[in-house]
């Protein structure tokens, strides 16, 4: 009888196919999927996430000064600009064109002898010894009947009774001794003058003498407003143009041009008046509000009438008159008012708040502006009412800053965020 083999079984062959190469692939697909959920998950808890974003609201970026706007009368004839010192101009004329001004050339003088020679409060400086070419000056002045002041050869004026002299009663001859004294020649020192108001931004002034009696020497209200407020800013100018009279060596007692000085508030500064350049007043006058002491400033030029100094005298105080009708200090910022706004991109909305009120010295209608400074890489989270940066408003060169903070917490974002985020 012979041997026959048997055949495998059904059954062995159904456990050979589960292990088929088809079934290990399934494995390792599902194994990579599992790796690639692990990485994405890791790599999406472990990235950056965009900061919190803030944001004035749109409130904050339009905030003026409420009230009426401003409105002050214009000058019958001439040209005029009027400000307040720190917070800007209220009101000029337009196209303001080149002419002549007189004596208020003497301010850009005294600026270049006390930036060469600068005078500390109280201090006389060294002294200048009169000539006879100083009096042959003053002679040929007075000849043309022009703002002189009397002085002799051998005649002994410190510095500072010089400047006196020549922004007090504004003696023409003073401004040439002055002049000569400090630049050696009256071409280098107009040299001076020129280079100095290059320098300060005075791109329509063209000065040709130290006096003012030169029709060559122009410029415009603008300028002669910056001339001012450099010159204001040096104590001893700012002293002298508020004496009211002095006493000389020579020439005795003499009195301030500046007819208005001590009435309407008025501190200072420099008049000036010739037949071609008409009444022509640099002014300064002091209005105090709320303890605080503000500066009205302004230059009225080319005023005509009867009596042309008068009229620009008369002109300044109806400018001033009318600018401090409308001034006033705001209250604009009130503590706890919203003024911005953090976005994040996974909590929403949070409010940020004013920590502290904020007040401004100005006139109605009169914009601030505002710029948001957040804290540096602000870490979260963030408490309700921490600081979490400032607002800062500006009027001119008066700048407030008001601390912002937030209204609500800020957390971190959650881990179903993270995970979720495109």
């Amino acid at each position: 009888m012979s041997y026959i083999p048997k055949h495998s079984s059904s059954k062995h062959n159904t456990q050979y196919r589960e292990f088929s190469p088809f079934k290990l692939k399934g494995r390792y697909i599902l194994l990579a999927v599992i790796i690639a959920v692990i990485v994405i998950g890791a790599f999406q808890l472990t990235r950056s996430y965009p900061p919190a974003l803030g944001s004035l609201t749109p409130a904050a970026q339009r905030l003026k000064l409420p009230g009426p706007t401003i409105t002050v009368p214009t000058p019958t004839s001439g040209e005029f600009i009027v400000g307040v010192g720190g917070v800007g101009i209220v009101a000029k004329t337009p196209n303001q064109t080149q002419s002549q001004i007189a004596s208020m050339t003497k301010m850009m003088t005294a600026l270049v002898v006390l930036r060469d020679h600068p005078l500390t409060t109280g201090a006389s400086g060294p002294s200048i010894t009169i000539t006879p070419a100083d009096v042959a000056t003053y002679n040929a002045d007075l000849a043309l009947t022009q703002s002189v002041v009397p002085v002799t050869a051998g005649e002994q004026l410190t510095e500072r009774q010089a400047l006196e002299a020549m922004l007090i009663p504004s003696g023409n001859n003073i401004a040439s001794l002055l002049a000569a004294w400090d630049g050696g020649s009256q071409a280098a020192f107009v040299a001076k003058m020129n280079s100095t108001a290059k320098q300060l931004g005075m791109t329509h002034t063209t000065y040709a003498d130290a006096a003012g009696a030169s029709a060559a020497t122009i410029s415009t209200p603008s300028d002669q407003l910056k001339l001012l407020e450099v010159d204001m800013a040096i104590p001893t100018f700012a002293h002298i143009v508020a004496i009211p009279q002095i006493v000389l060596p020579v020439a005795g007692l003499v009195y301030n041009v500046n007819a208005d000085l001590g009435t309407d508030g008025i501190v200072g500064a420099k008049t000036g008046f010739t037949g071609h350049a008409g009444g022509c007043f640099a002014f300064v006058a002091q209005h105090n509000i709320a303890g605080s002491t503000l500066l009205i400033e302004g230059v009225v030029m080319g005023m005509g009438g009867v009596s042309p100094l008068t009229t620009s005298l008369n002109e300044a105080v109806t400018l001033i008159n009318s600018v401090t009708t409308y001034l006033n200090q705001f209250h604009i910022i009130y503590k706890g008012e919203t003024l911005g706004m953090i976005n994040t991109s996974w909590g929403g909305v949070v409010p940020l708040v004013a920590a502290s009120p904020a007040s401004f010295f100005g006139w109605g209608g009169l914009r601030l502006h505002a710029v948001l400074i957040m804290v540096h890489n602000m870490k979260l989270p963030i408490t309700a009412g921490e600081d979490v940066g400032l607002v800062k408003l500006t009027v001119g060169s008066h700048t407030h800053a008001v601390p912002l903070l937030a209204a609500k917490p800020i957390n971190s974002p959650s881990v179903f965020w993270k995970l979720l985020r495109l």
